[in-house]
């Protein structure tokens, strides 16, 4: 029953009503009519109330559900959200403006065209997933798609939401840049690289096919540091990394191990064959200089490389069997790539174990200085020894440096080996001052890595004061190629070792062609000839003639030479008539420890000189 139709019989109920009571009232006393008519009028004008009120309250309801369905429609549609409604077949039934504008299709609208989810049979299959969509910028971004079950006019439907997430998805990236990318270069990082590494080995494992892994280290990469600073370094690496992201495939993928240490997993390549034509390549792409701030400079690799599965199965060991393959290359000098064999493993496991018995000598007290002498050629007198560092190993005997010094050099022991050397050194030159009137000086050999690694002034400066050793009496000697290497460091260190009343000498003469103009310039006390220059003398008229320009040039300039590696006594008289002004080498003593030196002055002169 309608409700307009409730309200009449109520109306019919009420009169009747009405009409009931006032008859009672006229039955009574026909006098009482306008008593009667008054209670009717009454009960009317109640009723009449009643549904007026009731009419309004309708009205009002209405008009509130019609004003609520416009402001749910105006939600819809000023909502940033996408909004969809898709029928069974995927077609769009609804679409709010702000999923046009999200799907860039504002003019031509969105309803009865197709979209990729729909309602199936029995539910919604509600899939989520991501779409390229436009900004309200006007750029292009990423929205998510959420998609559920839904009713549209009584049939099943979905309801399709695109959120807007580009802001999210470009910080995921950024933080996905910082935990996997290398913020230097861009490149991948250890922890990146590792992980596609692993995929690489599954993927060549299940396509029966092979992988080269490559390490490469820098030559000289500290010099650059060194020399123009942290900032041309940091150009460097990210120059490399550009270099590097050439020689590979998209397949490919090239790293940042960290330092200037770079690896590349090279798909496909699996004979040894391949990898020599992979290390050409990567040689190649450093033949270029590198600019680096206004000046060209070369800078070279080393590189290691290693093979699945030939040379290992495993990412780890393929990994270690690269580096030290790339450790070789380095050892000989760089600027070369080597391939991985099991004769490296064994070498490098030699080395490691012959670095820790020389940690272990160093402790135990099992090295020794000998001192080889040196004389003056005019009048035969001994004026000075060399020190020459020895190792008594306790397997294979007395060790010469040729055997563990470039070990010493790379593994950094050079530096505590080197302290311990000066202050044996000093104690030496200390005893000789209480025993001679004239002492003979003690050289000492100064090793590139101490000068670029640490502070020799200061050693040099505790050791004279440790024992009251008199200052002239010590001589250190420097190689020509490390002092000219860098000029303006030479320069300022020799400067101040001689403020401590030291000598410094050139040592190796010859190997490095320094100008002569810059041996002007430094304070040095002599220049060592290298042996190579006296090796022919007495044979080669050439060689003659070397070291006689060469004499005269470095005499002239004020600095006395002294001639090494002499063997023979044609040697000997060639360098003396040439006016040299000392010598060393076997002819006149082979290096012994300071105690056979008493014995081999007495017999060269039974009258030494007391004090």
């Amino acid at each position: 029953m309608s409700g307009r139709a409730s309200r009449w019989i109520l109306a019919l109920a009420g009169l009747g009503i009405a009409g009931v009571a006032a008859s009672l009232v006229l039955i009574g006393d026909p006098w009482r009519f306008p008593l009667a008519l008054v209670l009717v009028l009454v009960l009317a004008a109640l009723y009449g109330l009643h549904v007026s009120r009731d009419v309004t309250t309708r009205l009002r309801i209405e008009q509130e559900l019609d004003e609520s369905r416009g402001n749910l429609q105006s939600l819809v549609q000023d909502n940033r959200t996408g909004i969809l409604v898709l029928d069974a077949q995927g077609r769009v039934q609804f679409a709010n403006t702000a999923a046009e504008r999200l799907l860039a299709r504002g003019e031509q609208g969105l309803v009865g065209t197709d979209f990729p989810v729909s309602a199936a049979a029995g539910g919604i299959a509600a899939p989520g997933g991501e779409l390229p969509i436009i900004r309200y910028d006007g750029r292009p971004g990423t929205a998510a798609v959420a998609v559920t079950e839904t009713r549209w006019k009584g049939a099943l439907a979905s309801l399709v939401m695109l959120h807007d997430i580009t802001e999210r998805k470009a910080t995921e990236e950024r933080m996905h840049q910082l935990a996997f990318r290398d913020g230097m270069t861009g490149l991948p990082n250890r922890e990146l690289f590792s992980d596609r590494l692993e995929q690489a080995i599954a993927r060549a494992r299940r396509e029966g096919k092979g992988l080269a892994l490559l390490f490469m280290d820098l030559d000289g990469f500290k010099d650059v540091n060194d020399t123009l600073g942290h900032g041309a370094g940091d150009l460097l690496l990210r120059l490399t990394a550009e270099r590097l992201r050439a020689l590979p495939r998209a397949s490919d993928t090239v790293a940042r191990m960290g330092g200037d240490e770079f690896t590349g997993i090279f798909y496909d390549v699996r004979d040894p064959a391949a990898a020599d034509a992979l290390g050409r390549r990567v040689l190649a792409a450093f033949e270029e200089p590198f600019e680096l701030e206004g000046v060209a400079h070369t800078v070279t690799p080393s590189v290691g490389i290693s093979l699945y599965p030939s040379s290992a199965t495993d990412a780890d060991v393929l990994l270690r069997q690269a580096d030290s393959a790339m450790y070789e290359v380095k050892r000989w000098g760089g600027n070369a790539y080597r391939l991985y064999s099991p004769r490296i493993t064994l070498v490098r496991s030699s080395r490691l174990a012959l670095e820790k018995e020389l940690r272990t000598a160093l402790e135990a007290g099992d090295l020794a200085l000998f001192y080889q002498p040196q004389v003056e050629l005019g009048t035969g007198r001994w004026v000075g020894c060399e020190t020459l560092l020895r190792w008594s190993h306790p397997d294979r005997g007395l060790l010469l440096p040729s055997g563990f010094l470039p070990l010493l050099e790379s593994t950094g022991l050079i530096l505590d080996v080197g302290g311990w050397v000066l202050d044996q050194a000093c104690r030496q030159a200390r005893e000789w001052q209480q025993l001679e009137a004239q002492p003979p000086t003690v050289s000492v050999n100064i090793s590139p890595i101490q000068v670029e690694r640490s502070d020799i002034h200061a050693m040099v400066s505790e050791a004279l004061l440790r024992h009251h050793v008199d200052p002239g009496s010590i001589v250190l000697e420097i190689a020509e190629t490390t002092l000219f290497s860098r000029m303006d460091h030479a320069r300022d260190l020799t400067k101040r070792l001689k403020g401590l009343g030291v000598q410094v000498h050139i040592d190796n003469f010859g190997t490095g062609f320094a100008p002569l103009a810059m041996i002007k310039r430094l304070p040095v006390g002599a220049v060592k000839l290298d042996r190579a220059f006296v090796t022919g003398l007495g044979i080669d008229a050439s060689d003659e003639a070397l070291v006689r320009a060469t004499l005269t040039m470095v005499q002239g300039l004020g600095k006395p030479v002294i001639a090494e590696g002499v063997e023979t006594a044609d040697q000997l008289e060639t360098l003396r008539g040439l006016g040299c002004d000392r010598a060393q080498g076997f002819l006149i003593a082979r290096p012994m420890p300071p105690g056979d030196l008493g014995v081999w002055r007495q017999k060269r002169d039974p009258a030494p000189d007391t004090p």
